[in-house]
């Protein structure tokens, strides 16, 4: 009986494999920055005070509250995309990550990035349309540093990237320096 059960099987196995077409699992998981600060947030993590805004009113409105108690003010186009602080706009303007220190350049800037398209070296040649922006407390790092969950592609799951070396410039560093680069699957 062991002996059939196991042709069996063995059989039934094979012919599967032949009738069915392979399936590579596929991973639709993007996340904008301030949706993964949201979850971080969720789940205890300590995150800079942000808000996400949809118009130039909204983002300046964002900024007034989050003023207070902040050193600096954080603007940055949400695209899904990297690069983008060395992004251009379809406009002309430079730069989807802006540091001010005051809530009404918040809005000028806002107005500069909404309902415009970024371009960065990750984007298509017509870049992402930059449809929210997200307002966040600056806390003045004296370093730039890098760290990401990514979706490896080796692996087809989580990889976390971290670097003491790295922020915006995270691509020359990997270039120049990968030793600086720590690299984890989960």
């Amino acid at each position: 009986e062991e002996v059939m059960a196991n042709s069996f099987v063995r059989t039934a196995g094979h012919l599967l494999r032949k009738r069915l077409p392979s399936v590579n699992p596929l991973r639709w998981l993007n996340l904008h920055e301030y949706q993964g600060k949201g979850l971080m947030e969720r789940f205890g993590v300590s995150v800079q005070k942000f808000r996400v805004c949809d118009t130039p009113d909204e983002a300046l409105k964002a900024a007034k509250e989050l003023a207070p108690g902040a050193q600096e003010l954080v603007i940055k186009a949400q695209v899904l995309a990297g690069g983008r602080g060395k992004g251009v706009f379809d406009t002309g303007y430079k730069g989807g990550v802006k540091v001010v220190s005051s809530s009404e350049d918040v809005k000028k800037i806002a107005e500069e990035m909404l309902g415009n398209r970024l371009i960065t070296k990750q984007t298509k040649n017509d870049g992402e349309l930059v449809s929210k922006v997200m307002i966040a407390q600056g806390f003045g790092p004296p370093r730039e540093t890098y760290f990401a969950i990514l979706l490896d592609r080796e692996t087809d799951g989580p990889l976390v990237v971290a670097s003491p070396a790295g922020g915006m410039d995270i691509e020359q560093v990997a270039e120049e320096s990968p030793d600086k680069i720590y690299k984890v699957s989960v």
